[in-house]
């Protein structure tokens, strides 16, 4: 059949995301998650609402608005990302991705939002 991509199979999943937890101060926040397969983790935030688009193609990661705080290390099932230089008393928008060796993507959807102290 034409148009029909590759059977995804059980070890082709998407990483599962725990809920974020997220720790503030007046100018930096912790966001902290887990995933059930070692993943890259992801967290992008911004005072405005983030955007996100559609994927250009298979296994590629939609584009996302805001700044961006990436796990550039080994792929690991705990991520933890210290977000620093925030304004003081402020609401961030933010969301969380993963994505796995073979570039399986999930990530938290609708906005989840965090105020610092």
């Amino acid at each position: 059949l034409m148009g029909v991509g590759p059977i995804q199979t059980s070890w082709d999943t998407v990483p599962v995301l725990s809920s974020p937890n997220v720790n503030t101060n007046n100018t930096s926040a912790t966001v902290s998650w887990n995933t059930n397969e070692p993943a890259q983790g992801q967290v992008y935030y911004d005072t405005a609402p983030i955007t996100t688009n559609e994927a250009s193609g298979p296994r590629q990661q939609p584009p996302v608005s805001g700044l961006s705080a990436i796990d550039n290390g080994n792929l690991k099932t705990s991520h933890n990302f210290n977000l620093t230089n925030l304004r003081p008393n402020t609401i961030y928008y933010y969301l969380v991705r993963a994505v796995d060796n073979v570039g399986n993507m999930s990530m938290t959807w609708p906005l989840r939002t965090f105020k610092t102290d």
